[in-house]
């Protein structure tokens, strides 16, 4: 398997994971389709692991004995059908409004740098911009009067955004009277350090 550029990572993961199905048939030898579904009932049932290990541990052995049955290896790939743990969806904290408003009024609009901030931050959370989007953004970008804004998503795909009424009166003011300040190279991105 290292000579087909498998990753480390998989690597150790497919030895830690036949070390425990090990342990539990017996070991090294060949693996019937019963003792496969043993190892995989074992692992949904260890309390001391989280639900990502177990992912990985019966992931692991599903995609080795995908590809020893598809090399010639094995004469069947004993994971076949033998049904994964469900990787959790770990939701973030949510900002409550107030801690919001309170974020996007930390910029201190009486230098450039501020007021730059603060066009960055309320684009993010009026249009849902992540931070590489707004890397590049230049005039071009916007069209009528800063409520709306183009961006590159995957596959270089271009979409046109809607942009709030607050976000596009502070850019609407940052390039008319900050960016010429901060903009002393002639550069056409308008969020400069």
């Amino acid at each position: 398997r290292r000579a087909e550029q498998i990753s480390e990572a998989t690597l150790v993961s497919e030895v830690q994971s036949h070390k425990c199905l090990w342990a539990i048939v017996g070991a090294h030898r060949e693996v019937s389709r019963e003792e496969a579904e043993k190892y995989a009932i074992h692992v949904r049932a260890r309390t001391d692991w989280r639900a990502s290990t177990k992912h990985i541990r019966i992931k692991a052995l599903k995609g080795f004995y995908r590809y020893a049955k598809l090399h010639g290896w094995l004469p069947v790939d004993v994971m076949i059908g033998i049904k994964g743990i469900r990787k959790q969806t770990i939701i973030p904290p949510v900002l409550t409004v107030e801690e919001m408003k309170e974020l996007l009024d930390m910029p201190d609009l009486s230098t450039v740098k501020g007021w730059r901030d603060k066009c960055v931050m309320e684009l993010m959370y009026s249009s849902g911009l992540r931070s590489s989007d707004l890397e590049g953004l230049s005039l071009d970008d916007f069209r009528d009067n800063f409520s709306w804004v183009r961006v590159l998503g995957k596959g270089n795909k271009q979409a046109w955004l809607p942009v709030t009424r607050v976000a596009a009166k502070y850019m609407k003011f940052y390039v008319e009277e900050v960016w010429p300040e901060l903009n002393t190279h002639g550069y056409q991105e308008l969020f400069l350090d």
